[in-house]
């Protein structure tokens, strides 16, 4: 920091009462919801919170809450946004990257450092200063829940693309948050629901999950998020290795490990406090006492913060809270605002913020990263690109989870449609109606594009439901006549529930620019590149991709 920033902070921490020193270590949702009956203003005034949450939303609308909020805090405010993958994941006008997996299947640490400077550029002109990213958990089980997020699988790999978009984000003034401490990706269920179990040993976790975030610290991340994932092998807490203590409350955990042995410095922020990964071990007052015992600086989505805060004070002057450690939580927050520079400007003026969201420049990084990371996994009898000439059919079948209006592929069927063929767009069909359509004839190709996202509380990312029943009756292959390709916009894995698909592309997400990118690819316009970063024993292992020139 520099001599301007530490005096601001010191002359801040020295003018603060316990209260308002444990009001900046709380970090409710910032909505109306919440702030009710007082009102975003009142709310902050009268609390004093050191930030909020802001789930997104159109530029406007995040603007206008993060600008109320900041006029009425007497120290300036951490807004986080969920950007793991991009701005647009949150902020429609935003620029739409695919899912990190993408980045991990081009391994260019440019476009990492770019993606997270685009993210930078835009979320703060929303009135965001700090994202809950990077993801930098590894790949490690086929039905991890937060797949497509992961960099991949090797943490050599995830350590340093990590490390990229740390600094591009960073670089850029935002504040980055690599998450989900002690790593994620070796459990297959939901921390929503239930905590999750990093079965690794001592000295694997070193050589594996610790790996990414000792890079991103060495990077200078700005904080860490330490997240409901049990570490049983290394927490002499744990307790019952099936359901053990969630690393959120451990003192071991985060203040041995994480502050002590990796040496992490900055602001350590817990993951969401009423999830199930902690709530079902711990009534509601108690796991935000816990949280804070166990050494994390921040405490994610406290309800009832008047409720929480009296309680919190009333525990230090107790005793049964530090009140030192209170002190340099405090002094920690304060610090990473003074980085950013938040107490000479909270909020960007709106002419500045005016042109950046989806310009050209990130629409550009989203293009190249999806582009280069299309990855053919399969195609025996060499399919792709596609055979088709002017006017070629095509049917497009879409199977998802989602309704119209939240997905469609509509950009991949116009990019299909701008080279020359005619599309028929079938969604979610029933069994014998799609498959008698494709058997009729007509079609000169049949694509089954599958698109199962990543949603909490959901405990799956595979196909499921009333939504996969069409693939039952073989429709893609029903005319022997048409050339058949299947497509994952979501999960890679779906090639494990159905191993028939064959040839198999990937994309790793359904944003504009990744469709356009999977349709220039199988119509040979552009160049299929990407290798997986991820692995699935018996179909495919990290590198794996079937590269294919352009041919038109």
């Amino acid at each position: 920091m520099s001599r301007d920033q530490q005096a601001w902070v010191e002359k801040t921490l020295g003018g603060l009462s316990l209260r308002e020193k444990v009001g900046q270590l709380l970090f409710p949702m910032l909505t109306e919801q919440t702030a009710a009956p007082l009102g975003i203003a009142r709310y902050v005034a009268e609390t004093g919170i050191g930030g909020g949450h802001m789930f997104g939303g159109p530029m406007a609308k995040c603007r206008r809450t993060a600008g109320e909020a900041q006029g009425a805090a007497a120290i300036p405010l951490l807004v986080s946004g969920d950007f793991e993958v991009g701005p647009g994941e949150r902020i429609p006008e935003g620029t739409h990257l695919p899912g990190r997996m993408a980045i991990g299947a081009v391994g260019d640490e440019r476009l990492s450092y770019e993606a997270g400077k685009v993210t930078a550029l835009e979320a703060t002109a929303c009135g965001y200063n700090l994202a809950f990213g990077p993801i930098v958990d590894l790949a490690a089980v086929k039905d991890y829940q937060r797949q497509v997020d992961s960099l991949g699988r090797r943490p050599e790999e995830v350590a340093r693309l990590g490390a990229a978009c740390v600094r591009g984000l960073q670089d850029h003034g935002m504040a980055a948050c690599a998450k989900h401490f002690p790593g994620d990706g070796f459990d297959d269920r939901d921390q929503h629901l239930m905590t999750l179990v990093n079965p690794l040993s001592p000295a694997e976790w070193r050589r594996q999950s610790a790996l990414p975030f000792k890079a991103a610290i060495d990077a200078g991340v700005m904080s860490i998020m330490v997240s409901c994932i049990g570490l049983p092998s290394m927490d002499p807490e744990a307790g019952d290795p099936r359901n053990p203590m969630p690393a959120v409350t451990s003192r071991y955990l985060v203040t041995e490990l994480l502050r002590g042995e990796l040496g992490f410095e900055g602001v350590i922020i817990t993951d969401a406090l009423n999830m199930g990964g902690v709530s079902y071990h711990y009534r509601e007052r108690d796991r935000y006492r816990m949280a804070l015992r166990a050494g994390n600086d921040i405490l994610l989505f406290v309800r009832n913060v008047p409720r929480v805060l009296e309680d919190l004070v009333g525990c230090v002057e107790r005793g049964e809270i530090d009140e030192g450690q209170v002190e340099a939580s405090a002094r920690r927050v304060l610090e990473l605002k003074a980085r950013l520079n938040l107490h000479k400007r909270a909020m960007p003026d709106e002419a500045e913020a005016q042109g950046l969201l989806g310009s050209s420049p990130g629409r550009q990084v989203a293009q190249e990263i999806s582009e280069r990371s299309v990855t053919l996994l399969r195609d025996s009898r060499g399919t792709v690109p596609l055979k088709l000439g002017k006017g070629s059919r095509v049917a497009v079948v879409l199977v998802t989870n989602q309704p119209a209006e939240r997905f469609s592929l509509d950009v991949f069927e116009g990019a299909l449609r701008e080279s020359g063929v005619e599309v028929t767009s079938i969604r979610d069909p029933q069994t014998d109606q799609v498959h008698d359509q494709v058997a009729a004839g007509g079609f000169d190709a049949v694509i089954m594009a599958l698109y199962f996202p990543v949603q909490y509380g959901w405990n799956t990312v595979r196909m499921h439901g009333p939504y996969s029943r069409c693939v039952m009756s073989g429709f893609a292959i029903a005319d022997a006549g048409a050339q058949a390709v299947y497509v994952s916009f979501s999960n890679p894995y779906h090639v494990y529930e159905l191993p028939q698909m064959d040839p198999y592309l990937v994309t790793y997400g359904g944003s504009p620019a990744a469709q356009r990118a999977a349709a220039t690819a199988l119509v040979g316009r552009t160049a299929i590149r990407g290798r997986i970063p991820c692995e699935l024993d018996g179909f495919f292992g990290v590198g794996d991709g079937v590269q294919r020139g352009a041919t038109r």
